[in-house]
């Protein structure tokens, strides 16, 4: 049974209410006189502590609070305004500008560095706000999430519109997301549909809600009307892939659960763009990654029959094909947040420029060469965001051992240099026809039945357990240390996305007239 909000808190102002410049979006009550006469009055109705919130640029502890009308989010002032795990990186990048101090033959004091760097990035920290308000009349879209392969998150989609008490389309058009963790344990799980049910009943009627008590019910008909729209051509290739990502759980809140998508083109080695009626051109997308290297594909192969552990079960690729730190950091390192968050994880600084990403026939070359640990797919940015591939914020990203000063990256030469170029024949490549008729079998292996049990087996895409969820019961973890190391683990390994499909995914009509398709039509093509 949930527990009911005990409104007599309030009276010890256990919750902090204050008004911020940063509230979105802004409304006829934003000013702090009003929200504090709010609290006072006893209008906040449902309150759920010690959750996170999750975005890429970090993990902040706080409150939800719940009014009739608004949702809150009061950050724990314990933090300072920093995101978990920022306090460390910084003491790594003193330790690291101490090494090179040290090596320059100067005396060092360490505790002045250190103290020197935490007082900077707690001013920075600083300047975030303490307290966020949504409007409800706002909520647009509402799904239950998985956070490090636990049951324990939601999803928020609101449409701002300007200020209206009422919704309205106003001067915002952009949608704003909101990702909260409702911690570990079942009680995570627990607090996670509470907290789901008691913001749905709050939510607009004609918002999408994912009930808890009906959730597969509701990705039953979110994928039927969306696959049929995808049958029918009236849903492009790039949008019906972000909406699979999205009824998966992908989200761009959560770097370690990314939107996925596949490399199309094989061919940026000639010097005119590829011709997309040639399938020569394209990616065999019918294979995983590191099934695209025969000779590569044996040693993967072998592996998997001869790995002899008892605790854990035997795995194709060490590496997985969509990670935080391999993929999604690697690809968008010239972009913020992602620079800043590539910083943390080496220590304040780049990593070395061989490393880095900086041309994209080299990063094809690498992900279908001999390497086992290439088994990369894509982000959503390589078929709709030029910006990713240009060094905008002239960071110094270092000169590789060959001597090029690494900058913008590498293009095919049929780009001419030009990522506005490449970017298009990229997106005409995933809406080619030879595309639409293969994006069933790459659906099937990252999204439905080829992503596990036998059949993943015999399509050679087998990942390391702890990708997959239900692979450990992270909920039933009560030991802190080992709940916290699993958790790194998933978080490190990647994750797979929730398996929408338990049978083929069905196939584009081809048809040369745009005439709609009759219902029959339509359930022919899910019988073919």
């Amino acid at each position: 049974e949930s527990e009911v909000f005990d409104k007599t808190k309030l009276v010890s102002s256990h919750f902090n209410i204050t008004a911020s410049a940063f509230a979105c979006p802004p409304d006829n009550s934003s000013s702090t006189l009003g929200l504090m006469h709010s609290a006072a009055a006893g209008l906040v109705e449902r309150a759920f502590e010690n959750c996170s919130q999750i975005k890429c640029e970090g993990t902040r502890k706080c409150s939800l609070l719940l009014t009739a009308t608004h949702l809150i989010l009061e950050y724990d002032v314990d933090t300072e305004g920093l995101f978990e795990g920022e306090m460390m990186a910084v003491h790594e990048e003193a330790e690291r500008q101490k090494m090179i101090e040290e090596s320059g033959g100067g005396s060092v004091d360490e505790e002045k560095i250190r103290d020197a760097m935490e007082k900077r990035q707690k001013e920075i920290a600083a300047l975030r706000p303490q307290s966020i308000r949504w409007n409800l009349s706002e909520l647009s879209h509402v799904y239950l999430r998985r956070y490090r392969l636990r049951d324990s998150a939601i999803e928020l989609f609101f449409i701002p519109s300007g200020g209206t008490s009422f919704g309205g389309y106003g001067l915002y058009s952009p949608s704003t997301s909101l990702f909260i963790d409702f911690g570990p344990g079942y009680e995570g799980v627990s607090r996670r549909d509470d907290a789901a049910f008691a913001i749905m009943k709050r939510a607009p009627p004609q918002s999408i809600k994912q009930w808890p008590d009906r959730a597969a019910q509701f990705l039953h008909e979110q994928l039927n009307r969306l696959t049929i729209g995808w049958v029918e051509s009236r849903i492009s290739n790039f949008d019906y892939l972000l909406h699979l990502n999205m009824l998966a759980g992908r989200s761009y809140n959560d770097t370690c659960q990314y939107p996925v998508m596949p490399w199309v083109l094989s061919n940026y080695k000639s010097e005119e763009v590829p011709d997309l009626t040639d399938p020569d051109n394209f990616r065999d997308l019918t294979k995983p990654m590191g099934a695209l290297n025969p000779e590569r594909l044996q040693d993967f192969i072998e592996r998997f029959n001869t790995f002899a552990d008892p605790s854990i079960p035997p795995f194709m690729y060490g590496s997985h094909y969509s990670t935080n730190a391999g993929v999604v950091l690697h690809f968008l390192v010239r972009l913020h947040p992602f620079a800043g968050l590539h910083r943390q994880l080496q220590g304040g600084h780049f990593d070395v420029a061989d490393r880095l990403f900086a041309s994209v026939p080299r990063t094809w070359d690498m992900c279908t060469g001999s390497s086992a640990a290439e088994v990369k797919e894509l982000t959503p940015e390589w078929y709709c965001n030029p910006a990713f591939l240009k060094n905008t914020n002239n960071f110094k990203l270092g000169t590789t051992q060959d001597g090029d000063v690494l900058g913008d990256v590498v293009l095919p030469p049929w780009a001419k240099g030009s990522p506005e170029k490449f970017i298009e024949v990229m997106r005409n490549a995933l809406e080619s026809d030879i595309c639409s008729s293969m994006l069933p079998d790459w659906i099937d292996l990252i999204f439905g039945r080829k992503q596990q049990g036998p059949e993943a087996i015999a399509a050679h895409n087998v990942f390391f357990y702890l990708t997959y969820f239900g692979s450990v019961d992270v909920a039933a973890i009560e030991d802190e240390g080992l709940r916290q190391a699993t958790e790194l683990q998933i978080a490190h390994f990647g994750q797979c996305p929730m398996q929408l499909f338990v049978r083929p995914h069905v196939r584009r009509v081809q048809y040369v007239n745009k005439k709609r398709l009759s219902f029959y039509q339509i359930i022919s093509a899910y019988n073919s």
